[in-house]
């Protein structure tokens, strides 16, 4: 009940937030802005896992894992008007991936301790990029993807090898000019949006009403950060006119907190989704549903 209180407290923050916002007054839209393409995106889906077409028509757009998929299962998505994304990991090397025994030692910066088998990946050699695209990048393009959802693009945040940063701008100004017919959403990527809202399309934040913590626990956020970073959010939003995108992880079966966040989610304007942890459940009953969110 108390995790609930503070869910909803949220909701009048937002309210106040939406109609009186100093805070935003203070940050100017910038000369550039993020590229046109998903603004029409109202609701959408991340899965990791093969789920059949026609469980993914409630959504505008799919975000998805391209080897799980035929490419005559991404054109029934496109003939029926949904924008399909897939997944590429830009950051690390995937131990199960077909390519991991071609990545050198000296590309490795670090395992990745929350993720078992994921090696953290220097985007500064070209040898990553020529790996990415022959294995990854062109078999999308072949198979009728609109777009990409770059993944571990925080690599590069200050929290973790931010050496890399200017590599990793390199590496998605790259992306832009040798697939400029795909769209390019960044995961968690907050923190370099001045060096790239030209080069990009959309923004996808995660975790900002629950986190999980490495014993697989699911825990709210506590209130001051969830209002720092949906202050984040709605600047880069306002800012660059950026279409931006929630995703958070909650257990099965959903507790009713689950179904509150998406209502707040609501209030923001935010498109949400919630998954569990390994992305591989839709939760209809939440994502699917209509969501009332009008003031009581």
């Amino acid at each position: 009940m108390a995790m609930r209180k503070s869910i909803l407290v949220l909701t009048g923050i937002v309210l106040i937030l939406s109609g009186c916002s100093p805070w935003l007054a203070d940050h100017r839209p910038d000369t550039r802005k993020a590229l046109p393409g998903l603004e029409h995106v109202q609701s959408f889906a991340v899965v990791y896992q093969h789920i059949e077409p026609d469980q993914l028509m409630p959504f505008d757009m799919v975000i998805l894992e391209a080897e799980h998929y035929r490419a005559e299962e991404i054109e029934q998505l496109r003939r029926a008007g949904k924008t399909v994304i897939g997944y590429v990991n830009v950051g690390e090397i995937e131990a199960y991936r077909v390519f991991a025994n071609q990545v050198p030692e000296r590309w490795k910066l670090a395992d990745n301790q929350h993720w078992p088998g994921h090696t953290f990946i220097n985007p500064g050699w070209k040898g990553w990029r020529i790996l990415l695209r022959d294995y990854v990048l062109d078999r999308m393009r072949e198979k009728g993807f609109h777009g990409l959802f770059l993944d571990s693009v925080d690599l590069a945040a200050p929290w973790r090898f931010p050496k890399t940063r200017a590599d990793m701008v390199k590496l998605i100004r790259w992306l832009h000019r040798e697939y400029p017919e795909m769209m390019l959403i960044l995961n968690n990527g907050l923190f370099i949006l001045n060096d790239l809202v030209d080069s990009i399309h959309g923004l996808l934040i995660e975790e900002l009403f629950f986190t999980i913590d490495q014993e697989g626990r699911y825990t709210v956020r506590p209130t001051s950060n969830r209002i720092t970073l949906l202050k984040d959010i709605l600047r880069a939003k306002t800012r660059w006119n950026l279409p931006v995108f929630l995703v958070d992880y909650c257990p099965a079966p959903p507790p009713q907190i689950c179904h509150d966040i998406k209502r707040v989610s609501g209030l923001l304007g935010l498109p949400h989704f919630v998954t569990d942890y390994y992305l591989t459940q839709l939760y209809p009953e939440i994502n699917v549903a209509p969501v009332e969110v009008q003031q009581e």
